[in-house]
């Protein structure tokens, strides 16, 4: 039986893929040539972050396609989701982060049990993991969702919103899903995030602030929209902020980048989860600066960010892959700040 958040859920993918089904694109990427493990013992530490590497990954939006997301023509990625997995693994980082969407449903022991095997490669290497909250992982009953959550994520039995330190970096992890928080938590979330940038920007051994949250305030995406919550609470302090780099969000399942008031917004939900068109061209809302084919509204490759430390700022290297294929190749490289950019 679907719960309430489900039929919300699914109403509108079915809608919009009975309008679309005839007139999907392949891939902007199909252009480019180019033993049993205790999670919990690896990924629940709260202690700041290994700097023995200078990189880190960020992913976005694992979770499988469900049963009903299948029927309604959604592609399934299983394949896909333990190759960039294992990619992980292979580059050995200092820690992943994930933004949001570890699961399909949040309450379900069995999703969870499933996540745990996927992410074996990365957790069998001792690799920390510093995820956020994402819509899927409230699915359900909330309760059960943060109790499956908490069990693996112990930072999240106190707070759904934290800091680390990465050598001179500092990361600000949030949770945006304003829906399942009572207003007196959204609140605090907002006054926290306010007050820790003002400490951090006056920090001289901070050269830069990255912010991490499941909801992006800009997409291109023809699924989801503009997330107006996340603009009012987060945005403004944002960009007001004198050592902010980049948000870095998930939940369309794409990659996108955009420059708003001299900051950078990266959509980066590209882990596996059905992937979604965009609105390009003329009808696109936002002006995105991955430049192989602004114009193409077709679904862009699975991605994930592998995050390099610099003297003045960051190194973001997008690493893709295509449907159906096992070789991983560099959709773009961006250097933030970028010097170049008045």
């Amino acid at each position: 039986m679907l719960n309430f958040k489900q039929i919300l859920f699914v109403i509108p993918i079915f809608i919009f893929s009975v309008v679309s089904c005839n007139n999907s694109e392949s891939g902007v990427g199909d252009k480019i040539q180019h033993r049993q493990y205790d999670v919990t013992q690896v990924i629940s530490g709260i202690s700041n972050p290994s700097v023995s590497t200078k990189k880190f990954v960020v992913v976005g939006d694992l979770q499988r396609t469900s049963f009903l997301e299948k029927i309604i023509g959604r592609e399934s990625n299983d394949n896909e989701r333990e190759l960039i997995i294992n990619e992980i693994a292979n580059i050995d980082p200092a820690f992943m982060v994930i933004v949001g969407d570890l699961v399909f449903d949040g309450s379900s022991s069995s999703h969870w049990k499933e996540f745990d095997e996927l992410i074996k490669p990365v957790t069998e290497k001792n690799i920390p993991i510093y995820p956020v909250l994402g819509n899927h992982d409230y699915w359900g009953s909330n309760s059960s969702a943060l109790e499956n959550f908490s069990e693996r994520f112990i930072q999240f039995k106190e707070t759904y919103w934290y800091e680390k330190s990465f050598d001179s970096l500092a990361l600000i992890f949030l949770d945006s899903n304003i829906d399942d928080l009572t207003s007196a938590e959204w609140q605090n979330q907002k006054q926290w995030f306010e007050t820790k940038l003002k400490q951090l920007d006056e920090d001289n051994s901070i050269i830069g602030i990255i912010v991490f949250l499941h909801h992006p305030p800009y997409t291109n995406s023809k699924v989801t929209t503009d997330e107006e919550h996340v603009k009012k609470t987060f945005v403004q302090a944002f960009e007001r902020s004198t050592k902010t780099l980049a948000m870095i969000t998930g939940h369309a399942h794409v990659y996108e980048r955009f420059l708003k008031n001299g900051k950078t917004y990266i959509v980066s939900g590209g882990g596996g989860g059905p992937r979604v068109d965009l609105k390009a061209g003329v009808k696109s809302i936002h002006r995105d600066l991955l430049v192989d084919d602004p114009d193409s509204t077709a679904k862009r490759p699975f991605n994930f960010l592998v995050v390099n430390r610099s003297e003045s700022g960051i190194e973001v290297k997008v690493m893709g892959l295509l449907k159906d294929s096992s070789k991983f190749f560099e959709l773009e490289e961006i250097i933030i700040p970028d010097e170049t950019i008045n």
